[in-house]
């Protein structure tokens, strides 16, 4: 087996304990949870919303399944020349980031459920800032794709285009999640917000200066491409 295949195999199983683990935490917890539970808060971390236990308790879990399997299987509803992209891309390294995060976003709502005083404080942006980070590291490694990255028109017009603003979206979602970290760190999750927005926002436009210094070629739809 190959380091690269080894390693694969190696972020599908972290992704796996990551799902387990969600589950298993909420089961360990689900007695104590009360009824109804806080699912909701506002930027300061307070809660704003709830629902009942049995709904509020699952719900992250349960969407954290569907987001994973559509991350890591998506490419399979996708036309071959895309497929083909997309499977060279990072895309089992996202999944595992993305139900790591929803773990850690989960294990926040339960503690605060489960405390008189119900608040996510600063870790919540914390979370979010290193998933930003990881995706910054990612993007300039995936290929052209309608499934993951920045995905304007522009970037999907030609290689060129989608690797200069992949390039750029790498910079600033290491940028603006690094900040995000240190933001939410501190206790402020108005300037996390800012540079999670800012670095999001910045790549889309890159991508139309990038597109308007030269053509592009036509998004690839078969297997040919």
């Amino acid at each position: 087996m190959t380091d690269a295949r080894r390693s694969a195999l190696s972020f599908d199983l972290l992704t796996a304990v990551a799902l387990a683990a969600a589950f298993a935490l909420t089961a360990a917890v689900y007695a104590r949870l009360p009824n109804p539970m806080p699912t909701h808060f506002d930027i300061e971390g307070r809660p704003n919303g709830w629902m009942p236990r049995a709904l509020g308790a699952w719900l992250v879990p349960v969407l954290t399944v569907g987001v994973v399997a559509l991350t890591r299987f998506g490419a399979r509803i996708m036309p071959p020349g895309w497929r083909d992209r997309l499977a060279a891309s990072p895309v089992r390294f996202l999944s595992f980031a993305l139900a790591a995060t929803l773990l850690g976003v989960h294990g926040l709502v339960l503690r605060a459920s489960l405390s008189p005083a119900p608040r996510l404080g600063g870790a919540i942006w914390v979370l979010l800032g290193v998933l930003f980070v990881a995706i910054g590291l990612v993007l300039p490694r995936t290929r052209r794709n309608p499934f993951f990255g920045v995905r304007t028109a522009f970037a999907l017009a030609s290689d060129e285009n989608w690797a200069r603003t992949q390039r750029f979206g790498g910079y600033a979602m290491t940028i603006g999640g690094g900040v995000a970290l240190a933001a939410g760190a501190l206790g402020s999750p108005t300037l996390a917000i800012a540079a999670i927005l800012v670095s999001g926002v910045a790549p889309a436009l890159w991508s139309w200066l990038v597109a308007r210094s030269g053509p592009g070629d036509i998004p690839p739809s078969s297997a040919k491409r």
